[in-house]
């Protein structure tokens, strides 16, 4: 079933294999931007509906209280310059109210939400409903009508209205902190899908690489190691090997090109084996013919066969001092190579050191950032302090009435000064946690000087190896000079042997021509025999 793909050239094998396993991978890269824009579009609609509503709504209530707290002063107060100061700080909370509750109301119709819009749209009528008694009593008030302003502000409509009022705001405050945490809930469950997507497609896509991986290397090993052995065979002189391609790839081709190789290599040692047979049994009957008139020939060349014996042991020992330097050379290359990858450690411990750093400071703007964040709180702790305290004179001023009210804001105060208290053992651990940061990074700058140096003094040494494997290359060179000389002496020696050769008489000639004839043809002999026909 897959004979098409085994006859495809290798090239467009490892195409093919790694066009699928990229094609894999472009889709799971798709599918991540999918689920990434997903995520955005979640964390947008949290960001937009629940947090900035929520902000929205809790300054609508925020602002509700400083107005009433503007609005007792217009009725307690008698000064007419404190008056009009209320009346202008009570008019801009007014329409504050308006703006932010105009706000929720625009975002509420830009999302299409029918629940929050019917709860914005009583909020926003029960809201006029107590402004048409509010008003009224911030006029009266400011016309001097202290009374007549106290008694509207008393009054069951006036209370029932700011009761209504009061409870529509916590209702669409909690209702919006609920939308918000489903609105969390969906965004997590759309991170989690997406991950879960990712993480699936990512393992069918390696699972998809290691089986067309691993299926294309037994194919590829499996014929190279078959090859392999048919080549072994050669080598040892079995030349009954049969090698022959299964496909028509590149390695089908060259099991051919070994087959058709062993063929030819028989039919050359076959001529060549039975050459040889001549040739030994010719040289074998010279030899014996000349074996007496050698040993007069024998005697002159010996003393220029000592000399060239001298000669050979200087050019072996020249040789094995030459393999020294370069063994000396090759080491000196490792211990440099060594050195070149201990640099590039330290710089990545020198890179990684840098990071730890910029981390380091931004964990310290972080815990600024806490600071002014805990700043807030006691600033809010402190307000809420002295709203409790002015409530508390108020419920004094109001004898028994305000009793129940004075007990309310003496708690209150309690929890403001509770809250203080925290806030400043959090300042307190936020700076102990500052200083820690930073004495950690003191810790990574020195680590990184640290680097630095070690860096700087293997550098040095690097260029010292350096210098030693310059050395040993000249070293090496020269021996290969000297080498070259002594060869020449070989040379030199040998033609002098050649020399007391040539003034020998003819006889010792034929004899040695007869005796290398011999020694050729049995060497010859033993080596086509070698081979397994």
């Amino acid at each position: 079933m897959m004979d098409w793909y085994l006859n495809l050239k290798m090239k467009s094998k490892l195409m093919l294999g790694f066009g699928l396993t990229t094609l894999l991978t472009v889709i799971v890269g798709v599918v991540g931007l999918n689920a990434s824009h997903r995520i955005i579009l979640a964390n947008e609609r949290l960001y937009d509906e629940g947090v900035i509503g929520t902000t929205l709504a809790g300054d609508v209530g925020r602002s509700f209280g400083t107005l009433r707290s503007h609005m007792r002063d217009l009725v307690m107060d008698s000064d007419y310059g404190r008056n009009q100061a209320s009346k202008a700080a009570y008019d801009r909370q007014k329409e504050k109210m308006y703006e932010d509750a105009m706000q929720i109301e625009e975002r509420t119709k830009a999302h299409d939400d029918a629940a929050r819009y019917n709860k914005v749209e009583l909020l926003l009528k029960q809201m006029d409903a107590y402004f048409l008694f509010a008003d009224e009593i911030a006029r009266l008030s400011l016309d001097g009508q202290k009374a007549q302003a106290l008694t509207l502000l008393r009054s069951p409509g006036a209370e029932g209205s700011l009761a209504r009022f009061s409870d529509m705001l916590d209702n669409l405050l909690e209702f919006m902190k609920q939308e918000s945490k489903d609105l969390s809930d969906k965004s997590d469950s759309v991170f989690y899908k997406s991950v879960t997507e990712i993480i699936i497609l990512g393992v069918i896509v390696a699972a998809f690489s290691y089986i067309m991986g691993l299926y294309i290397s037994r194919v590829v090993v499996g014929n190279i190691n078959r090859e392999l052995k048919s080549i072994h065979r050669v080598a040892s002189g079995d030349l009954t090997v049969i090698s022959k391609g299964d496909y028509s790839d590149e390695l089908g081709q060259m099991a051919d090109a070994i087959g058709d190789m062993v063929d030819s290599l028989r039919t050359l040692v076959i001529g060549v084996h039975k050459d040889v047979d001549g040739v030994a049994s010719g040289s074998a009957e010279l030899s014996a013919a000349a074996a007496e008139m050698s040993t007069a020939s024998n005697e002159i060349a010996r003393s220029a066969e000592a000399q060239k014996f001298g000669a050979d042991n200087m050019s072996a020992a020249m040789s094995a001092l030459s393999g020294s330097i370069e063994e000396v050379s090759f080491s000196a290359q490792k211990s440099l190579e060594q050195l070149e990858s201990a640099i590039e450690a330290t710089e990545r411990g020198n890179a990684a050191g840098e990071e730890t750093r910029l981390a380091m400071e931004g964990i310290t703007e972080t815990t600024g950032r806490i600071a002014k964040a805990i700043g807030v709180i006691q600033e809010i702790a402190n307000q809420t302090n002295l709203l409790s305290l002015n409530a508390a004179i108020e419920a004094a001023k109001a004898g028994e009435q305000g009793q129940g009210f004075a007990v309310v804001a003496e708690e209150v105060r309690k929890l403001a000064e509770r809250s203080g208290s925290s806030a400043k053992e959090i300042a307190k651990y936020n700076i102990e946690a500052r200083k820690s940061v930073e004495r950690g990074g003191e810790m990574v700058a020195a680590t990184v000087e640290l680097l630095s140096k070690i860096k700087l003094g293997l550098g040095q040494f690097a260029t010292q190896t350096r210098d030693a494997v310059d050395a040993s290359a000249e070293q090496a060179s020269v021996g290969v000079d000297v080498a070259n000389q002594v060869e020449k002496s070989v040379a030199e020696s040998t033609a002098v042997a050649s020399a007391v050769a040539e003034m020998s008489a003819s006889t010792s000639e034929i004899a040695n021509t007869a005796n290398d004839l011999a020694e050729l043809s049995t060497t010859l002999q033993g080596r086509v025999r070698r081979f397994k026909l």
